[in-house]
């Protein structure tokens, strides 16, 4: 498991690769299905979160994820009173709720085009396993336009997940 360490100066260091690494390095890491862990140099404390919502920010489209109106609803419920410390479970459910679909999600898609990697998609070993993949479709006549070739492909997906 990469452990990265945040230094005073913000810089990060790869323990594991003995390099220092920015953003976009963890990010390929985390797309890689790494399960990486940063941390504090100075007080060992876990900064994991704060540096992932930073490479989600960074991120080509990363900041268009969560709609305006859920960032907001997340901020409010940052605060300190009941209400808003009630808020939060109810959030972090929600989202691990949405992080399960995610898998499930992911692990269909996958199934559906076997040339894809699970791993590409960050799917973590143990979670919403893919299974394994079916032989591909035989190839389209060469007169089938490209349109056409995508609205049968997802007419056999529809009845794909349909039939489960």
């Amino acid at each position: 498991m990469p452990t990265i360490r945040k230094y005073e100066n913000r810089r990060l260091y790869d323990t594991e690769a003995s390099r220092y690494v920015n953003l976009e390095d963890i990010a390929a890491m985390v797309r890689s299905g790494a399960p990486v862990v940063v941390e504090d140099v100075k007080t060992g404390r876990d900064l994991t979160r704060e540096t992932l919502l930073q490479v989600l920010l960074a991120s080509e489209g990363g900041a268009d994820l969560l709609p305006i109106g859920m960032l907001r609803r997340i901020i409010r419920a940052t605060g300190d009173d009941p209400l808003q410390r009630m808020l939060r479970p109810h959030i972090g459910s929600a989202l691990e709720l949405m992080h399960g679909q995610l898998d499930e999600l992911e692990a269909r898609v996958t199934s559906g085009f076997p040339n894809l990697n699970p791993a590409a998609w960050g799917v973590p070993m143990g979670r919403a396993a893919a299974p394994p993949p079916r032989p591909p479709p035989p190839p389209p006549p060469a007169e089938e336009d490209s349109l056409a070739a995508m609205r049968r492909r997802l007419d056999e997906l529809e009845g794909r997940l349909k039939g489960r």
